[in-house]
């Protein structure tokens, strides 16, 4: 019995060994498509337009600079912006001569390789100021046995009494004082600032609402494990109105992003801007 117990003890984990086998999936070839990123505002400042090569999936890139190609913006009145090409496959705009207006519509041109690339007309809605802006102070459970910590929550509402804006995007940038733990140093070199862009697709809608209004929207999180809630910390915020295809858009890129990866999340799929 006891030559038999240790046989078996033996020969499971030989047999569990042979159940993992290398898989190693097939993957076609994909064609080179065009990417393109850019946002125009009415804001007074230099609009940027990037183009770049996408690669197969078994290329060691993401994506290469498209250069050489001729960027414009044309308007409703068939006024043509041209973009300048500053960097590879990085295209700016002249602050001077061109500044988004509400109520416009504007299309992107871009001729790349001799071929042309024509956006649909989109028109830019007017973007209500952020009403307020305000933070709270509470506990968050942390894990299944109930522990707790505290956190910091960044919150805002807005609103608009004219009804024209159904759909919100906002962007951060925040920017928090670092005490360095020597004192014998100057005050100069004690204190440090740190600055972060926003991560996370921030978007809501109120197209089933009577009113155009967003209360209580969270913006941002952060513990006691950072040092930004430590000493002074400041957060500016951007509100942006949107169309309703460029919503869907941002909302199916949030899905992938921020509901992928577990076995019941949402299965990946294209988005088209």
């Amino acid at each position: 019995m006891r030559k038999r117990n240790l046989i078996l003890f033996i020969l499971l984990p030989l047999l569990a060994s042979s159940c993992i086998e290398e898989f190693i999936p097939e993957i076609e070839s994909q064609p080179y498509y065009l990417v393109v990123n850019g946002m125009v505002t009415d804001e007074h400042k230099s609009y940027t337009v990037n183009l770049g090569i996408s690669l197969p999936l078994d290329k060691p890139a993401a994506s290469v600079p498209a250069r050489k190609a001729v960027v414009s913006i044309v308007d409703d009145r068939g006024t043509m912006f041209p973009f300048r090409e500053v960097l590879a496959g990085v295209y700016r705009s002249d602050s001077t001569i061109f500044r988004g207006e509400t109520g416009r519509y504007y299309t992107l041109i871009i001729v790349y390789k001799g071929k042309t690339y024509t956006s649909s007309p989109e028109l830019m809605m007017p973007a209500p100021e952020i009403d307020t802006m305000f933070h709270e102070v509470h506990d968050r459970e942390i894990n299944a046995e109930g522990e707790k910590e505290q956190v910091v929550e960044v919150l805002l509402s807005t609103r608009d009494p004219q009804n024209n804006c159904k759909y919100y995007r906002w962007d951060f940038e925040e920017t928090w004082e670092i005490r360095l733990p020597f004192n014998n140093l100057p005050e100069s070199k004690h204190v440090c600032w740190a600055s972060e862009k926003s991560h996370k697709i921030l978007i809501a809608n109120t197209e089933m609402l009577s009113e155009s209004n967003v209360d209580r929207f969270p913006v941002t999180v952060f513990n006691n494990s950072t040092d930004r809630g430590l000493h002074r910390y400041s957060l500016i915020i951007r509100q942006y109105s949107m169309s309703r295809e460029e919503y869907k858009y941002w909302e199916k890129l949030r899905k992938l992003t921020d509901e992928s990866g577990g076995l019941y999340d949402i299965i990946p799929m294209p988005v088209t801007g």
